[in-house]
């Protein structure tokens, strides 16, 4: 009895410290980091009225409302402060972890506690928990759903109306959380086949799944422009696979899941990762992870069944059995198959790291399945690794060392405008994916200012990465003007004009950044540029504004996990040269020695910058 009671109570202390290390890596210094462009979407939506928000959510954008609308109420609870923002994808990925020691602990499955352990410590599941976005809840939902898909197909037929309804029910909110939970949904069908015995009736598992899709595709009705927009909005992802197979993107995924993996491809967007030097031990802990995988398999085949029969040896032991396994793989295996379709067939899709959320939890079980085959001397310090590997990481967040994935420069801009002279009158023009976060900053910081876009139509979804195509030239050219115009009749005398717009190769070569994300000038000693030195489009409207005459650039910076070089530009009215002397604009790169206004045509930088390379930026 002493001994059962001290199994109990060490059991219970393991299950007490993966609780606490997943709450730990999570909250620490969970308000710590800036926002970056799509957190502070999320920022700038929940901070507008319901229907306001509601109306945007439909009409110009391209995710479902469920996660804003849990955001709006907690932000609503705790202020909209960094901490309150990702308060709900770290609170929820947590709870992924405690329904998984909860459901190990009543049906005594080691495998689902060694999942547990995994999903706390990796480093992919903790730095979507970071981030407020909708990630977390996701990867919450998503093993609600698997948890209830399983148990209704292993469920005798008269407790099926009970599982079925759990089911489609954490199937609705997947699905509302993200659109990426109709992958997932769909994915699940074909498991009815693999369990003959106790499974529902085939009209019953349709039919549950169907329930939810049904009320997705009313919403999707409702709001038709959705299918057009992710089109449009994502079509950087169709450039990051020209230069990557994308036919093996789901074998990437395992490397981008493993703790602080990104093997053996980067993806297009932030993950984890340990730099230079971390060679040796990222590829150990994807070493250890391939092994867990094999274990996992080798013991569902051996470990449960009677040699030459095919049959289960011991019925307690079912959920170790080959047909389960391959319900977890096939979890896996088959939503990732699916994006890779769609993105061939349809449409981009497949964002090597984003899309990886909604499989995720099926990956954890999985490894917890292996773990729990291994022996506990090789069980225990593929676990430490994997902790140790996913902290050092995962470092930049709590601020423990300098690193690209540190968040914050943002913020640092938002800053270095007020104190640069940003008054109550002056007009902030964002271009692509520069607004959320710099706007964010400014109304905590009680700036006043005006703003505006340039194209207009990136303000439509201000953390979308949209394509701004060459052949635009003249349609930006009159937008421009129309643009100085507008500006024009509500500017103050003493006013200015700041522009937010990339640098083309020579205006970055000409002002580099050392050691760090951010270069502010002195007060009194900005650096001079011309409209010649700016990307396309933003070299337009700098040129219907001063022409070619040099401008004060004040600031030069690398945005938060969005590629590409910045600078912001200030253009005070005194400087504007009179509409009737700017001669139209041609293609080119060359910029003319006379910087000066002249009557012939100019030839500026209109080379395309857009969507911005990404290190991030879908949503």
């Amino acid at each position: 009895m002493l001994t059962g009671r001290r199994r109990a109570s060490t059991a219970w202390i393991w299950l007490i410290l993966i609780a606490l290390a997943a709450v730990l890596l999570r909250f620490l210094r969970l308000g710590g980091e800036g926002l970056w462009c799509d957190e502070a979407y999320t920022a700038l939506r929940t901070a507008q009225p319901l229907g306001t928000m509601i109306d945007e959510l439909v009409h110009h954008d391209e995710a479902p409302p469920l996660f804003y609308l849990l955001s709006r109420l907690i932000v609503g609870l705790f202020g909209d402060g960094e901490f309150a923002l990702r308060l709900l994808p770290a609170a929820a990925s947590c709870a992924a972890v405690v329904v998984m020691l909860i459901r190990a602990r009543r049906r005594r499955e080691p495998e689902l506690f060694w999942a547990a352990a995994f999903f706390a410590i990796a480093s992919y599941g903790v730095f979507y928990a970071r981030q407020a976005r909708s990630y977390g809840l996701l990867q919450l939902l998503a093993l609600v759903f698997i948890f209830y898909a399983r148990d209704f197909l292993a469920g005798a037929r008269r407790t099926s109306r009970t599982r079925g309804v759990g089911l489609a029910l954490s199937a609705g909110l997947l699905c509302f959380t993200h659109h990426l939970g109709v992958i997932l949904v769909l994915a699940s069908l074909p498991l009815w086949i693999l369990h003959p015995r106790r499974r529902p009736r085939l009209l019953h598992w349709i039919g549950w799944h169907a329930a939810p899709l049904l009320l997705l595709g009313l919403y999707w009705l409702f709001s038709a422009t959705q299918w057009e927009m992710h089109a449009s909005y994502n079509q950087w992802m169709a450039t990051h696979w020209q230069d990557h197979p994308l036919a093996l993107a789901p074998l990437f995924s395992i490397g981008v899941l493993s703790p602080a993996g990104r093997f053996p491809i980067a993806a297009a967007v932030p993950l984890p990762e340990l730099g230079a030097g971390g060679e040796l031990a990222t590829l150990a802990s994807l070493a250890l992870v391939l092994t867990a995988l094999g274990a996992g398999l080798v013991g569902a085949v051996r470990a449960t069944r009677i040699p030459g029969t095919g049959h289960v040896a011991d019925p307690q032991r079912e959920s170790e059995s080959l047909r389960w396994w391959l319900t977890d793989a096939l979890s896996f295996f088959l939503p990732l198959i699916a994006l890779l379709s769609a993105s061939l067939l349809v449409s981009p899709a497949y964002v090597l790291g984003r899309s990886d959320a909604i499989v995720f939890p099926s990956f954890a079980l999985l490894i917890g399945r292996g773990l729990a085959r291994l022996p506990r001397w090789g069980t225990m310090p593929a676990v430490l690794l994997w902790t140790v590997v996913s902290i050092a990481a995962l470092a930049p967040a709590y601020g423990w060392r300098d690193g690209p994935l540190a968040k914050g420069t943002d913020r640092r801009v938002a800053t270095a405008l007020v104190s640069h002279g940003l008054q109550s009158g002056d007009w902030l023009v964002h271009g692509v994916l520069t607004a959320p976060a710099v706007e964010y900053y400014l109304d905590r910081l009680g700036a006043e200012h005006q703003s505006a876009w340039f194209p207009a139509f990136t303000g439509i979804n201000p953390a979308a990465a949209i394509p701004t195509p060459i052949d635009s030239l003249r349609a930006y050219e009159r937008e421009a003007y129309r643009l100085r115009e507008l500006i024009d009749a509500a500017l103050p005398e003493a006013g200015s004009v700041w522009i937010l717009g990339q640098l083309t190769s020579a205006g970055a070569a000409s002002w580099p950044l050392r050691g760090g994300q951010i270069a502010v000038t002195p007060s009194g000693e900005p650096r001079l540029i011309t409209a010649g030195e700016l990307g396309f489009p933003a070299s337009l409207l700098l040129y219907a504004l001063a022409g070619m005459t040099e401008q004060p650039a004040v600031i030069r910076y690398r945005q938060d996990w969005i590629g590409g070089e910045r600078v912001a530009v200030r253009v005070p009215r005194e400087t504007w040269i009179p509409r009737e002397s700017l001669s139209p604009v041609q293609l080119g790169a060359a910029v003319p020695e006379n910087r000066g206004p002249a009557p012939h045509v100019r030839r500026i930088n209109a080379q395309p910058t857009g969507p911005p390379a990404l290190c991030g930026g879908w949503r």
